[in-house]
C-alpha cells in the first residue's frame, strides 16, 4: 500500500459466489508489521459484488499503511491492488491469494536513463528472514526482514542509486513465507508515461498465455519469458489474429536464467 503526496493505492474486492454473501475482516499494517487503525473492519459483500477502496480517501492513518490483508472464511474472494499517480499513470496487479513457499521470480527489470524498477516485499511470517537477490549479471544483494515486516525500494537504490544497464532479471532465494510485486516505470522526465507490475511468485509452468497483443499507430506489446531452470530451454511462440489464425512460431533458446523479450512487432503480429 502506497498513500501519499505522490502515490495512491486503490483495493478492489470482488465476492465471486453467486449465492453466498461473503464478510470478512479488512486489516492494516505499518511496515513494521504493527496494527493501524483504519476506521474499516467488517465489510459484507453480496453475492456477484464488487467493492473498490481508495485507501487515501476512505481510510484513516493512510499514510502510516505499509500493507493490508482483508481474512474471511470464504474461498470466493477475489482482489486487486492499483497503484496511480493522477494524471501520470496506473497498474493494476492481482491480490496475493496464497504464500511463496520456494525462490521468487524476478523475470523482467530495467534499470536505465529511461526506466526504473522498485520491488515490493512482505514477510507474512512470525519469523525474521533474510532475502538473498541473485542477479543475472552476477551480482548479488540481501535483505533482512523483520516477523511481518514490509520493505520497498529499486534495483537502483540496492547499488548505490546508480542505474543498472546489464541486470535484466534476479531471482529472491529464499523466498519461503515471503509475497512480493514488481513495478517497473519510465521516468518522469519522458512524456508518454508507461507503468506496469506483476506479482513476484514462485510458480513456472510450460504453457505461458498472452491473451492480448496489440501493435499499431497508437499501440505496442513487449512480451517476456524467462528461464528460471538450470539446463537450457527451447521457446515457440506461435502468434494469432483475432480471428484465431496462427502464424508461423518464432522458436528461441534461452539460457539458464536467461529471458526472452520481444514486441509484437518482431513477432509478425499484423497491425
Amino acid at each position: 500500500i502506497a498513500s501519499n503526496t505522490t502515490w495512491e493505492t486503490e483495493l478492489g474486492l470482488v465476492n465471486s459466489s453467486a449465492t453466498q454473501t461473503v464478510t470478512g475482516q479488512l486489516k492494516a499494517a505499518n511496515d513494521s508489521g504493527q496494527e493501524v487503525t483504519t476506521g474499516i473492519s467488517a465489510i459484507s459483500l453480496a453475492p456477484r459484488a464488487r467493492r473498490q477502496i481508495t485507501v487515501g480517501s476512505e481510510l484513516s492513518n493512510a499514510t502510516q499503511i505499509g500493507s493490508m490483508v482483508f481474512e474471511s472464511d470464504s474461498g470466493a474472494i477475489r482482489g486487486y491492488t492499483k497503484f496511480y499517480q493522477n494524471g501520470i499513470y496506473r497498474v493494476a496487479i492481482p491480490a496475493v491469494s496464497s504464500v511463496n513457499t520456494g525462490d521468487l521470480y524476478v523475470t523482467h527489470i530495467a534499470s536505465n536513463a529511461n526506466w526504473w524498477t522498485g520491488l515490493s516485499l512482505l514477510n507474512t511470517t512470525s519469523q525474521a528472514t533474510q532475502v538473498t537477490i541473485d542477479f543475472d549479471n552476477g551480482a548479488s544483494r540481501t535483505v533482512s526482514l523483520a516477523a511481518n515486516e514490509h520493505t520497498r525500494f529499486t534495483v537502483e537504490s540496492l547499488f548505490g542509486g546508480q542505474s543498472q544497464t546489464d541486470i535484466r532479471s534476479a531471482v529472491i532465494r529464499n523466498g519461503n513465507g515471503v509475497i512480493g510485486l514488481e513495478l517497473f516505470g519510465n521516468t518522469a522526465a519522458q512524456t508518454a508515461r508507461c507503468l506496469e507490475g506483476i506479482l513476484l511468485t514462485d510458480d513456472t509452468t510450460t504453457t505461458l498465455y498472452y491473451p492480448h497483443v496489440v501493435s499499431d499507430t497508437t499501440w505496442w506489446t513487449g512480451i517476456v519469458a524467462y528461464n528460471p531452470g538450470a539446463s537450457a530451454s527451447e521457446l515457440s511462440i506461435t502468434p494469432y489474429s483475432a480471428a484465431g489464425a496462427a502464424s508461423a512460431a518464432l522458436t528461441q533458446s534461452l539460457d539458464p536464467g536467461q529471458k526472452y523479450l520481444g514486441t509484437a512487432e518482431q513477432l509478425g503480429l499484423p497491425s
